[in-house]
């Protein structure tokens, strides 16, 4: 029989990109992934059954640590079927592959259950995939929107470490009514500066920014650090700086720092 009947459906890498490439924030979605991989179990199974008995052994040896994940993922549901592969030694098999881990435990929950993943499931495999995460809590578990304040409670590090990443994703799911929630005067303090940078100089900032704290800062744009205004001011300081400690007195980064400070509007 043809070597292209390799493990094409149940390999690692592939289950991995079907979950990856899945919106969770939609649990029609969850339920479609489920459908799919299914799918690729039953299609797996006929071409087990027209190989030579020897065939899927084999297929085991020659796989990586990954695969093997996902083998021993599908033979556990293959013990559902009337025929199994192993027969009376099914179960020794499984026992021998690595039990599944990360991605795979998903991969083995859309296989064999019927409920929603539970959010412990959800917070074990997307933990290195936070906004991932926090989709599909939204999808899988809530009914209603995700609020903005427990949405940063889980994302603060993110926050810091890929502030746009993060922004992007708010913004994107409040347009879709699936986050809610705005910064306010007294919570947008608490967030890391790089974060409120990027917030600050967004042109949809207002789909998350409370309407005190938004004309706060488009009138008094100077008492928020991290704002356009004040981040331009800052680099035009320490332009006239570096000129006055070099002596260049005459520069013209001195003269377009003070024209800057007594603007009466702030220049982006």
């Amino acid at each position: 029989m043809s070597h292209k009947y390799k493990f094409i459906t149940f390999r690692h890498n592939r289950l991995e990109s079907m979950i990856f490439g899945t919106d969770w924030s939609e649990r029609e979605n969850y339920f479609e992934l489920r459908r799919k991989i299914r799918a690729e179990a039953e299609f797996l199974k006929k071409i087990v059954l027209i190989q030579e008995p020897e065939w899927l052994r084999q297929e085991i040896l020659k796989s990586n640590i990954h695969n093997l994940e996902a083998i021993r993922i599908w033979l556990e549901w293959e013990k559902g079927k009337e025929i199994t592969s192993f027969e009376t030694q099914q179960n020794r098999v499984i026992k021998q592959l690595p039990k599944p881990e990360g991605l795979m435990l998903m991969a083995r929950h859309l296989l064999l259950s019927e409920k929603l993943p539970t959010p412990e499931l959800i917070r074990n495999v997307f933990r290195e995939n936070p906004l991932i995460m926090m989709d599909a809590f939204k999808g899988c578990l809530k009914k209603g929107a995700l609020n903005l304040s427990k949405v940063t409670g889980a994302l603060r590090k993110n926050m810091t470490s890929e502030p746009e990443k993060v922004l992007e994703w708010m913004i994107f799911r409040n347009r879709e009514d699936k986050l809610c929630g705005v910064f306010t005067l007294k919570s947008y303090r608490q967030y890391a500066r790089r974060f409120l940078e990027k917030l600050f100089q967004h042109p949809d900032k207002a789909l998350l920014i409370s309407k005190p704290l938004l004309l706060k800062l488009e009138d008094n744009p100077e008492i928020f650090p991290e704002s356009p205004y004040s981040l331009k001011l800052e680099e035009l300081r320490k332009n006239a700086m570096a000129s006055l400690k070099s002596g260049n007195y005459s520069d013209s980064s001195i003269h377009y720092w003070i024209a800057f400070a007594k603007s009466p509007i702030p220049v982006e």
